[in-house]
């Protein structure tokens, strides 16, 4: 009589030799020397379900209810909220009923790949995991370089426990509750990382860890090509791994986090996991390549039954507002200078720039459009003290650039379009030459109408065409752009009026989706201090109307 057990670590399957053909053609691995089939999978195991003993049939019901808790989008669970009203809202703070339950999720497994769609929130749901716990006193969060600010500035408005927090740069490690340390010198700072015992660690972007080959992975994973051992990966009673892109192109992209969440499970052993999910070919040269894919189904059952937690927009439509906008703080760096030289300069003219923007906001809401168009020539530079604010904001919004190509190349991984608006031409033309006409299509005021209009059909119907990057001016106003639910500000107008018309290209009649706006800025500079009084602005105009224009075809 077959019998199929589960031994804490993986199904076996003893049965009569003549009976071998079962567990073969379904996926079992032969062990000869203790004479039986095994395997690790669920979704092989419950192709002889019916011969399974008691240990098995739990196995079944708890990594079935694991699964389902993979996708869940609410759950019943009291997590701290700040008091107060969150100003990216103008709402009470609170938890969407989805991120409560990645949370949760998150709670109950200890190690955790949160691969929620972009836009989802997956930095609230971090933090909502220190709220959680009380315990948590020291915490260790991994970000790309240009996203270090934004975590510290996201920790301030909803940790609800005061702890310190610090960056780690240059030859300092801060000694605070919080450490902040973009990838790329975790290296520099092991030892003094090896020297406290985290809590939680939390590594945002998390498919920077993809190759395991690089000097990054290894200094957080511990480990070379293949298992080569290096040293031991970061310790922490928690790890959380965030990203919307898990897979960028191969399965085995995923094996780092796979073996540091999993170890003893579908991390076990790189080479079955790269036999099974990457298909394996030999090369001419005799190397191996697993730059394949292969059981793409079963790879994310096993992945949602043991640590990965992944909803997408569709999933939580309902409970997604119908426009959500985030600032995105860039720290400084190199572009100090420029950010600090256009800030003073604006500082010093302030209410002769004041009043020219209350005389074009003015003009615009009285409908007069000559008027308004003649107040908007002054604000772009038609006397010297506005010729110079021009300079200046296009000098800082250049070095905006290697920030959003990052981000870009980042968003590019999944299958949404995205909309960019800039002022000045010169950065859409860079960014555009970055992305190549494969992909990205443009306009600014060198573009005829007709070229316009060739640049809006392509971008809304060829599915190769994934960014539409224009001036605010020429893309503010008369075109649908509801193919994209991504829109990307590198630049502000002065009018935040004008930054409403420009969102509203994508939040219009036969968009399906919510729409995310993230406005780049670097901290502390003039446009940061723009996005927040567009963003109080647009919140109180949205509440006036109380409109939601979020309609299905």
């Amino acid at each position: 009589m077959p019998v199929l057990s589960w031994t804490g670590t993986r199904f076996v399957y003893v049965c009569n030799p003549y009976d071998n053909n079962i567990p073969k053609t379904l996926g079992f691995h032969y062990d000869p020397h203790n004479k039986l089939w095994w395997t690790g999978l669920i979704s092989v195991a419950k192709g002889v379900e019916k011969w399974s003993d008691a240990k098995a049939k739990a196995k079944f019901c708890e990594e079935s209810d694991i699964v389902k808790q993979s996708w869940a989008t609410d759950a019943a669970l009291n997590i701290p909220v700040p008091d107060g009203i969150d100003p990216l809202t103008g709402k009470p703070f609170a938890y969407l009923p989805f991120q409560k339950a990645g949370i949760a999720y998150t709670a109950r497994r200890g190690r955790t790949l949160n691969a929620d769609e972009m836009g989802l929130g997956k930095t609230v749901q971090g933090l909502g995991v220190i709220n959680l716990f009380p315990e948590i006193k020291n915490v260790l969060i991994i970000p790309p370089a240009g996203l270090r600010l934004n975590w510290a500035k996201e920790a301030k408005k909803w940790l609800v426990r005061p702890m310190s927090g610090g960056f780690a740069s240059g030859s300092h490690f801060p000694d605070t509750n919080i450490v902040i340390i973009n990838y790329d010198i975790v290296d520099r700072f092991r030892s003094q990382i090896d020297a406290r015992r985290w809590d939680l660690l939390i590594c945002d972007e998390a498919h920077y860890l993809k190759n395991p080959e690089t000097k990054r992975t290894g200094a957080v994973m511990g480990y070379d090509y293949f298992g080569k051992p290096m040293r031991p990966a970061i310790d922490a009673g928690m790890k959380i791994y965030l990203t919307g892109t898990p897979i960028l192109s191969r399965p085995i992209e995923l094996w780092p986090i796979v073996h540091d969440c999993d170890p003893n499970g579908l991390g076990t052993d790189q080479w079955l996991f790269a036999e099974r999910y990457c298909k394996p070919w030999q090369t001419p040269w005799g190397t191996v390549d697993f730059s394949g894919d292969d059981n793409l189904d079963e790879l994310q059952e096993r992945l949602r039954s043991t640590f990965m937690v992944r909803r997408l927009k569709q999933d939580v439509l309902t409970e997604l507002p119908p426009k959500r906008r985030q600032i995105i703080a860039i720290p400084q760096e190199s572009a100090s200078a420029a950010v600090k030289e256009e800030l003073e300069f604006y500082l010093q003219h302030q209410q002769e720039i004041d009043r020219a923007v209350a005389e074009a906001e003015m003009h615009q809401a009285a409908g007069d459009e000559e008027s308004y168009r003649k107040a908007v020539r002054k604000l772009e530079g038609e006397t010297p003290t506005f010729a110079t604010m021009s300079r200046l904001r296009k000098k800082v919004g250049l070095a905006k650039i290697p920030f959003i190509k990052e981000f870009l190349n980042d968003v590019l991984q999944q299958e949404e379009k995205v909309v960019v608006f800039a002022h000045h031409r010169d950065v859409v033309d860079e960014i555009y030459q970055h992305l190549g006409p494969k992909i990205a299509v443009k306009m600014h005021g060198d573009n005829t109408t007709q070229e316009r209009q060739r640049a809006v059909d392509r971008f809304q119907q060829d599915k190769n065409i994934r960014v539409i990057i224009g001036t605010i001016g020429t893309m503010k106003e008369g075109w649908t752009l509801t193919r994209a639910a991504y829109c990307l500000f590198c630049e502000l107008d002065w009018v935040p009026s004008v930054i409403s018309q420009s969102e509203d290209r994508l939040h219009r009649i036969t968009q399906v989706l919510p729409v995310l706006v993230h406005h780049f800025c670097f901290d502390g500079s003039l446009d940061a201090y723009m996005a927040q009084v567009i963003v109080r602005k647009q919140i109180i105009i949205d509440q006036a109307l109380n409109t939601r224009r979020v309609v299905t075809q």
